[in-house]
Order: structure tokens, then C-alpha cells, then sequence
């Protein structure tokens, strides 16, 4: 199963999950439309490089250019 954050939309959904296969195409289109792809980035990989690089005694610096990445 996946989880999608969902960024404001008019179903007032926050979150959805998916099996990853025989999906309601309707579902993923409101997945495709509204996901949160920097939020997600913020709340999973963010925090496990910050927790990471905190372990180790570095700090983060990440590529200004994030953001980016996820505009596809």
C-alpha cells in the first residue's frame, strides 16, 4: 500500500491510499493532480537525511534546487 499527502483540494482529502495496482483511474487522477511531492519530500526523506547527518555529526546542506527535482 502507498500513501499519497494531498495538497488542498476541493474533496477536502488530506490523505489516500493506493494498492499500487487495479487502482480506480479516478483516484489516481486526484492522486496526480493533487499530491504533495515537497511535502512529502519534507516529511520522509528530509527528516531521515536530517536524522542521519545528525547521527554522524555533520550538517545537512541541501541543493537550493530541491524543489526541482519533483516538477514533473
Amino acid at each position: 500500500m502507498y500513501i499519497a499527502m494531498l495538497k488542498p483540494n476541493p474533496y477536502q482529502l488530506t490523505v489516500v491510499g493506493l494498492n499500487g495496482y487495479n487502482d480506480a483511474p479516478e483516484i489516481l487522477e486526484i492522486v496526480n493532480k493533487y499530491i504533495d511531492r515537497e511535502g512529502l519530500f519534507d516529511s520522509i526523506i528530509r527528516n531521515k537525511l536530517e536524522n542521519l547527518y545528525q547521527d554522524l555529526g555533520w550538517s545537512l546542506q541541501l541543493n537550493e534546487h530541491v524543489s526541482k527535482f519533483f516538477n514533473f
